[in-house]
């Protein structure tokens, strides 16, 4: 995981086209990665990660 790249939430919102409300149901769900702590006060995603509920969204989708 070295050298991961992280985003911020506003990214995330904005990659997955969800609201903040939809973000934080699946992550209760485990719907999507939890974030990891960047520092005392503030959070962020592996990029990798959202890039990979993309994917099996994706996956899913082609599914049906």
């Amino acid at each position: 995981m070295a050298g991961e790249e992280l985003i911020k939430k506003p990214e995330v919102l904005k990659r997955l086209r969800i609201s903040n409300n939809t973000l934080y149901r699946g992550l209760k769900k485990g719907k999507y990665p939890q974030p990891v702590k960047n520092s005392d006060r503030s959070v962020a995603w592996v990029v990798s990660e959202i890039d990979a509920v993309i994917a099996k969204m994706m996956s899913d989708r082609d599914k049906d």
